[in-house]
C-alpha cells in the first residue's frame, strides 16, 4: 500500500520552490563569473543573477575592502607618467563594487575599470607611475544584496540610467594626459557628464535606487592656489547618507604643463592624487600640479558626491 505524499499549502510551495531557484541561480551566477572574465552582457547577466539570489539576504549593506598595497616605483619628472600597472579590488560573498578610491603615492590614474572587465564583482584603476615613488592602497565600497546593478556607457559624453535607478559614476576614462579644463561628474541622481576628450566614454554603475533612501547630490569647489603642489576639496553627506558615488573637475594650470620627452603628450590639468573617505560620511578629493612644481597660478578644482543610504 502506498503512503500517501503530504500536500504542502501553496503559500509554502511557492517559498520552498522560489528559495531552491534563488540558491541554485546564485551559485551558478558566482561560479561561472568567477570561472572567465566578465564583459558586456555577460556581465550584466552575472550582476542580475547574483541579485536576484541575495535578495533572500534582506536589505541592502555597505562595506569598504582595502587591496593589498601597492609599491610603485617613481620615475621622475622626465620619464613619468608612463604604464605602471594595474591595482585591482575584488568585493566578496557576491557583493557588487561600486565606488573605487585609493591613496599613498601621488600617483596618476588613466581609468577607473568598471566592474565589467575582470569579473562582475571587481573594479581597478590602470595605475600611472608617479614623478615620485610610493606605495599605493586601493580600496572599493561593496554593496551586499538586491542592487540588481549593471554597467552603461556612452561615447557622447552624457550617459543616463532607466526610471528607477540610480547612477553610480567611474569617473576617469581618460587620464591623465589633459589638456583643456575637464569635468567628470554626476547630472541629477539618474545621469553622468564627462567631457575628458578623446577617447573616454561617460560610464556609469545603474543600480536600483530602491535598494537606497535619501538619496542627494553634494557639489564642493575649491581652488587649487598659487604656489602650492597640492589642494584638497572635501564634499559631505547629510544626515544617515554616506557617499556612494563621486566625481570631479579641474581648470587648465598652463604654467605647470608637463611635457613627455620621447611622444607629444601633455598634461596641463591637475590630476586626483588621493580620493578617499573623510570621516563617516565625507569624501576628499587631492589634486596635484603635473610637474610636481609649486603652481604657477591659481586653479579651480571640484568635487560632486551622490550620498544615499541603504534601505
Amino acid at each position: 500500500m502506498r503512503t500517501p505524499l503530504r500536500r504542502l499549502p501553496c503559500r509554502a510551495l511557492v517559498v520552498a520552490l522560489a528559495s531552491a531557484v534563488a540558491l541554485l541561480c546564485g551559485s551558478s551566477a558566482s561560479a561561472l563569473a568567477s570561472e572567465r572574465p566578465a564583459g558586456g552582457r555577460w556581465a550584466v547577466y552575472a550582476h542580475e543573477h547574483a541579485a536576484r539570489a541575495s535578495a533572500a539576504a534582506g536589505a541592502v549593506s555597505l562595506s569598504t575592502v582595502a587591496a593589498r598595497p601597492v609599491k610603485i616605483a617613481g620615475a621622475g619628472a622626465a620619464t613619468g607618467y608612463t604604464s605602471a600597472e594595474s591595482v585591482w579590488v575584488e568585493c566578496r560573498g557576491g557583493a557588487m563594487p561600486l565606488m573605487m578610491g585609493w591613496s599613498g603615492t601621488r600617483a596618476a590614474i588613466a581609468t577607473i575599470y568598471s566592474n565589467n572587465l575582470l569579473s562582475a564583482r571587481t573594479l581597478g584603476v590602470a595605475v600611472r607611475r608617479p614623478l615620485v615613488g610610493g606605495v599605493l592602497r586601493a580600496t572599493a565600497l561593496c554593496a551586499r544584496g538586491p542592487i540588481a546593478a549593471r554597467t552603461q556607457e556612452s561615447s557622447s559624453g552624457t550617459v543616463s540610467c532607466n526610471a528607477g535607478q540610480l547612477a553610480i559614476g567611474v569617473p576617469i576614462d581618460g587620464g591623465p594626459y589633459w589638456t583643456r579644463a575637464i569635468a567628470s561628474m554626476p547630472v541629477g541622481t539618474r545621469g553622468w557628464r564627462n567631457t575628458e576628450g578623446g577617447y573616454a566614454r561617460a560610464k556609469v554603475i545603474c543600480v536600483a535606487a530602491s535598494a537606497f533612501r535619501a538619496v542627494h547630490v553634494v557639489t564642493k569647489r575649491a581652488s587649487l592656489p598659487a604656489g602650492a603642489r597640492t589642494a584638497t576639496v572635501t564634499a559631505e553627506c547629510r544626515g544617515a547618507t554616506r557617499p556612494v558615488s563621486w566625481g570631479f573637475e579641474a581648470g587648465l594650470l598652463e604654467g605647470n604643463t608637463w611635457r613627455s620627452p620621447d611622444s607629444d603628450l601633455s598634461i596641463s590639468v591637475p590630476f586626483v592624487a588621493t580620493a578617499k573617505a573623510s570621516g563617516r560620511a565625507g569624501w576628499s578629493l587631492t589634486f596635484a600640479t603635473p610637474d610636481g612644481k609649486p603652481a604657477a597660478s591659481a586653479t579651480p578644482i571640484g568635487l560632486g558626491v551622490t550620498c544615499a543610504a541603504p534601505r
